[in-house]
């Protein structure tokens, strides 16, 4: 809770030189305890995915499943 007059934090930017820079920086913002995070760059950046604390979900899973059904039908439509 904030002071009176003060507003929350409700994100923040930032912009890293380097890559190791930015795998740090979400390291260590996830090691503070901020749990939504999001990073980007312009390439692959080993260890960004596991520094932000990310996990497989199934959306990849339920996306091919549903391609899959759809082209079956649409083929057994014909």
């Amino acid at each position: 809770m904030s002071a009176p007059g003060r507003k929350n934090l409700y994100g923040l930017l930032a912009e890293f030189a380097t890559a190791d820079a930015l795998v740090i920086a979400a390291q260590a913002a996830r090691q503070a305890g901020y749990q939504r995070a999001e990073a980007y760059a312009p390439f692959h950046v080993e260890g960004l995915a596991e520094g932000l604390g990310f996990h497989h979900d199934r959306v990849a899973l339920a996306t091919f499943i549903g391609g899959v059904a759809g082209g079956l039908g649409g083929y057994l439509l014909q």
